[in-house]
C-alpha cells in the first residue's frame, strides 16, 4: 500500500526478465533444431528440438521457468491494477468501472 512503484517495479521486471530468456531459449532452441541431422538421430525429433539428449538437456526447463517468471510478473501487474483502478475511481462510478473491466478482456 505504501510503496505502489515498487511492487510494479518487481512485476515488470519479472516480466521483462522471464520475457527475454523465453526469446532466448526459443532462439537457441529454434536453431538447434535447424541444425539437426534427423536422418541419423536414433531418439524422437522432440528430444532434438529440446535438445534432451544433445548439448542442452536443460533446455526444456529452462524454457518453462522463463515463461513461470513472466507469467508471474504479469499477474503480479494485473492483480496490482485491479485493486489500484478500485482504490482510484470515485464511489459513483466504481460499477460502471468494473463492469467495463469484467466484460472488456
Amino acid at each position: 500500500r505504501s510503496s505502489p512503484r515498487r511492487v510494479l517495479t518487481v512485476g515488470l521486471t519479472c516480466q521483462l526478465v522471464g520475457t527475454s530468456a523465453y526469446a532466448g531459449i526459443a532462439f537457441q532452441a529454434t536453431k538447434q533444431a535447424m541444425e539437426a541431422d534427423y536422418a541419423n538421430i536414433h531418439f524422437g525429433v522432440y528430444e532434438a528440438m529440446l535438445g534432451l539428449k544433445s548439448g542442452s538437456p536443460n533446455l526444456a526447463f529452462l524454457l518453462m521457468a522463463s515463461r513461470f517468471i513472466a507469467g508471474m510478473g504479469s499477474g503480479l501487474c494485473q492483480q496490482f491494477y485491479v485493486a489500484s483502478c478500485l482504490h482510484l475511481t470515485p464511489v459513483a462510478e466504481r460499477p460502471e468501472h468494473t463492469t467495463r473491466w469484467v466484460f472488456s478482456g
